[in-house]
């Protein structure tokens, strides 16, 4: 039988310890020791937690045992317990007993194991091998190295996991955790940054199996290859320098009065740390950036760590600014911080006070445009139609005159033809003029020269006019009574 790294003391002042056949239990000199429970033979005890006297937890091959008092019982499904293969036990300060198996962790409530971190698909699938508690929170130990824990109703909050398989933890009198790696050398932990110490730092060797604390704050590393290595970790505190500050690369004379910067205008800042302890290599910086807004609480959009010696930043809300740069040595030494403080202000094309209303404007102005546009056309329309009524108009009032001009023409003509008529008809005629000397009691004519003429004599000298002889029916009656009265008689006429 041989003894496992599984112990535990109990309140009244017992110690439980693994084998590789059960478990044992030393009190006043005597030992129990339990190799099975009912027909169940344990094997191996990988771990081992006292909550009180009656109350021990155990953890082997088999399974998860619970002794209350003088019982043993097997925990599995039925307690909510779906893996029965547990692999670390843990009793934080408020008696809350964590389970770490190999599809993640669960948490005791005195009646069934609750499974935590349900949303993570990293928790579910990691084999989680150990727990630790600090003062800066709960924190696992898996095959991605160690991580926060996220407490009952809290999210998960992993600052700086190491990818390095860890032989041992040390949780030392700063509260500060210190991790012995397999390649990584000797890492410390506070709960915000991680630094590491290894054979660059004059560590012996990077496997560190063992860590011891000595009272006077100084540490002994047990070593793979190399023995133990004795380490005092320094006080002394880096110290950050500015080195410039340029805006849209532009270089600022005066830091300490930044001037205001326009939204998504490009912010660079240099820096570097003096620390003598620390390599380059390894120096890490702290960046947080606040920010707030009138009588807003300052709200921080940026705190995180990086090795970089510049930082460009751009912010688009308006608004106060305040940049803190730090600098943490291999002790976990904090720098006093650079502190810049500025203001950002939005152009007048980002300025929603501006833009709103002046695309307002400008939209009205385009519907009034659009409007106009369409007034245009509208009347263009209306112009073109009256243009082609116009044209239609035109073009009938020139087809009526061209026909009122043809008949003016024919009528033209007609009225030459007959002028032409009337002139060769005046050509023929010969008119009589003027006043007529005649004889009142025998009708003759004077002419010219003095002498009287008969009037058909005179006519027919002096016009195209012909004369031929007739009787008158007075003249008739006057001259021939009787053929007058025969004339008259219409019986004697037919009678002739």
């Amino acid at each position: 039988m041989r003894l496992r790294r599984a112990e535990s003391v109990a309140n009244d002042g017992s110690v439980w310890y693994g084998t590789t056949r059960g478990f044992a239990r030393y009190h006043h000199g005597q030992t129990t020791f339990f190799d099975r429970v009912g027909d169940l033979r344990l094997g191996n005890v990988l771990a081992i937690q006292c909550v009180s006297s009656n109350e021990v937890w155990i953890a082997s091959d088999q399974g998860l045992l619970l002794c209350d008092g003088n019982r043993v019982r097997l925990m599995g499904t039925a307690d909510g317990l779906t893996n029965p293969l547990v692999t670390a036990l843990f009793l934080a300060r408020n008696q809350t007993l964590w389970v770490a198996t190999s599809t993640g962790l669960f948490r005791w409530t005195g009646k069934s194991f609750i499974r935590e971190m349900r949303d993570t698909p990293r928790d579910l699938e990691l084999d989680i091998q150990a727990i630790c508690e600090n003062q800066a929170g709960l924190f696992r130990y898996d095959a991605a190295g160690i991580s926060k824990c996220s407490i009952p109703n809290s999210n998960r909050d992993a600052k700086s996991p190491l990818d390095d398989h860890i032989w041992c933890l040390h949780e030392a009198r700063d509260h500060r955790l210190w991790l012995g790696t397999a390649n990584m050398g000797a890492a410390v932990f506070d709960g915000v940054a991680c630094t590491s110490i290894d054979s660059r730092d004059g560590l012996g060797d990077n496997a560190v199996l063992s860590i011891c604390e000595n009272p006077d704050g100084s540490f002994w590393f047990a070593t793979r290859f190399a023995g133990v290595t004795h380490y005092r970790p320094s006080p002394a505190k880096p110290v950050m320098e500015l080195e410039s500050v340029s805006l849209s690369g532009n270089p600022v004379d005066d830091v300490t009065n930044l001037p205001p910067v326009p939204a998504g205008q490009n912010l660079s800042i240099r820096y570097h740390a003096t620390d003598l302890l620390t390599m380059p290599a390894k120096r890490n910086y702290r960046i947080r950036l606040t920010h707030s807004h009138g009588r807003d609480t300052p709200r921080t959009l940026l705190n995180e760590f990086t090795t970089e010696t510049r930082r460009d930043l751009a912010p688009r809300s308006p608004g106060r600014y305040e940049l803190l740069i730090d600098t943490v040595d291999r002790n976990l030494n904090y720098s006093e911080p650079i502190r810049l403080a500025f203001s950002v202000y939005l152009p007048w094309h980002m300025n929603k006070a501006i833009v709103v209303p002046g695309s307002a404007g400008i939209l009205l102005l385009m519907m009034w445009l659009l409007l106009m546009y369409r007034r245009y056309l509208h009347q263009q329309r209306l112009a073109r139609q009256l243009q082609e009524q116009m044209l239609e108009q035109e073009q009938q009032i020139r087809i009526n005159l061209e026909q009122k001009n043809r008949e003016l023409e024919r009528l033209n003509t007609e009225l030459k033809q007959h002028e032409q008529e009337l002139k060769e008809a005046l050509a023929n005629i010969k008119t009589l003029r003027g006043l007529l000397p005649i004889c009142s009691y025998c009708k003759r004519i004077r002419d010219d020269k003095g002498f009287w003429q008969r009037v058909e004599s005179y006519i027919d000298q002096h016009s195209e006019a012909k004369f031929s002889h007739g009787i008158c029916p007075e003249c008739l009656k006057k001259h021939f009574p009787e053929i007058a009265e025969e004339l008259s008689d219409p019986g004697s006429t037919e009678q002739t």
